[in-house]
């Protein structure tokens, strides 16, 4: 699965008003990614005797509120993906959590990657040319 072809064939046949729908979709698996990072995070560098049970139960109610928020995510793209007939971003069974789980961190990937390798026309014209033209950062 191409998830940067599929993310910009989608974006090209919206309107303006359904781009930013669907923008707040991806941002929302984003975030979910970024409360899964933080609550491991936090669980790795604390030392188990001074892991704070309550703020665990926090990051763990936000965590299970923002997987919410990205099979919400994940539905409603595949809804505007359907009205624009272009193929769905999340080809899957968005019920299941575990897969949705694992999309969000293959999205966040996908587009860190593709970004740093500059294999997407959408950032193959940045260029970070010192001040001889070298074109090496």
């Amino acid at each position: 699965m191409d998830i940067n072809k599929r993310i910009t064939d989608l974006f090209e046949s919206l309107p303006d008003k359904e781009r930013h729908e669907a923008k707040a979709c991806i941002d929302a698996i984003v975030v979910y990614f970024q409360i899964v990072v933080n609550e491991q995070r936090y669980s790795l560098e604390t030392p188990k005797v001074e892991l704070n049970c309550a703020f665990m139960k926090v990051l763990e109610k936000q965590r299970s509120e923002a997987h919410d928020a990205a099979i919400n995510a994940c539905s409603r793209l595949n809804e505007l993906c359907s009205e624009v007939n272009v193929d769905k971003i999340c080809d899957f069974d968005i019920s299941d959590r575990r897969k949705v789980a694992e999309f969000c961190g293959f999205v966040v990937s996908e587009l860190f990657y593709s970004n740093i390798n500059c294999k997407d026309p959408v950032a193959s014209w940045i260029s970070f040319a010192d001040k001889n033209g070298s074109g090496e950062d």
